[in-house]
């Protein structure tokens, strides 16, 4: 398994290109799980299907952008529906495709939603995973969350381990006193080495090596 992790949904563009299209090609499926969303936002099938239907979705365009953008036709895009599709249903999707894409948003919600609907294993089958922001979190074995809008406090929580990693990962590093604060935290609790990126930047881990792309600092204990 091939492992990328961004801040944002923004790996169309030139910074990101001559390295993502060695992993996504014009041929792939990509099932997009998107699991991190708040209760507060997505309760219902009806503000699901508000959110990510193909026809009006207010988040749809964003997700598949930048999978069009390397040539994959929306027929070979699939987001399974966490309020109407059954666990089988979302394993047959998640077997047929190329690449998992994990959403931003909470990734503690998509954590746990993953093990609700008992998809991990087949999950770890697929060739690339993809994530953004909380996608991107959730891919490691443990990960902190930094102060935010979101989150009043820093925290850890536990991701569904799809990298076996020794270092953490910081998203939407901005170089703020409070994200740096954070850092120097985990670096003396947990790890030492953390890698901070920004919004215009990522990682590829691929055969236990990490290669940086875009924008991204590396701290060291």
């Amino acid at each position: 398994m091939v492992n990328i992790l961004f801040s944002k949904y923004n790996f169309d563009d030139e910074w990101a290109e001559p390295f993502i299209k060695n992993y996504i090609k014009a041929e792939d499926k990509v099932c997009i799980i998107a699991f991190s969303f708040s209760d507060e936002w997505i309760s219902c099938k009806e503000e699901w299907h508000n959110s990510y239907d193909k026809d009006g979705g207010r988040y749809y365009d964003d997700l598949v952008k930048p999978f069009m953008h390397y040539g994959i036709t929306e027929n070979n895009i699939t987001i399974p529906n966490y309020f109407e599709d059954s666990s089988e249903k979302m394993k047959e999707d998640i077997k047929k495709s190329d690449v998992i894409f994990l959403t931003g948003g909470l990734p503690e919600k998509a954590v746990e939603r993953v093990h609700e609907k008992g998809i991990l294993e087949t999950i770890k089958g697929c060739r690339v995973v993809v994530g953004s922001s909380a996608g991107a979190l959730m891919q490691l074995n443990h990960y902190h969350i930094s102060p935010d809008d979101d989150y009043d406090d820093f925290c850890y929580f536990d991701g569904i381990g799809l990298i076996d990693q020794t270092f953490y990962v910081e998203v939407h590093f901005e170089n703020s006193d409070v994200q740096n604060q954070s850092i120097e935290k985990v670096l003396r609790e947990k790890t030492d080495k953390v890698y901070a990126i920004t919004n215009n930047g990522g990682i590829i881990v691929e055969d236990g090596k990490v290669q940086t792309l875009g924008e991204v600092e590396i701290f060291k204990r």
